[in-house]
């Protein structure tokens, strides 16, 4: 299921730097972000990881999986949301398997 998940995230990620509509996202100061997700929806920083072109993926996401947001930290300070939904369920990373079957 997680590699299903991870091309899933990557090719949202393609699509958005690729195509025009990545300069449509809306976009903000990161704090008045953060601070909106967590107001109105009480939603915190659960996950991030970096991309090969500078910006930061953010995952916030309020208790329960009630809802989630995917943000766009970008180096200059804005941050812009790239989807959101509801019904987040947390997965565990696997471990690497040991042994001759690796």
């Amino acid at each position: 299921m997680r590699p299903v998940c991870l091309f899933g995230l990557c090719a949202a990620l393609w699509a958005a730097f690729s195509f025009p509509a990545f300069a449509q996202l809306s976009c903000a100061p990161r704090k008045a972000v953060t601070d909106q997700l967590a107001r109105r929806y009480g939603e915190r920083l659960i996950a991030t990881g970096e991309t090969a072109s500078g910006p930061l993926v953010e995952l916030y996401a309020a208790p329960e999986g009630k809802s989630w947001t995917l943000v766009l930290a970008l180096p200059d300070g804005r941050a812009c949301l790239m989807a959101a939904g509801d019904g987040w369920r947390s997965l565990s990373i696997p471990a690497p398997r040991k042994g001759k079957d690796a």
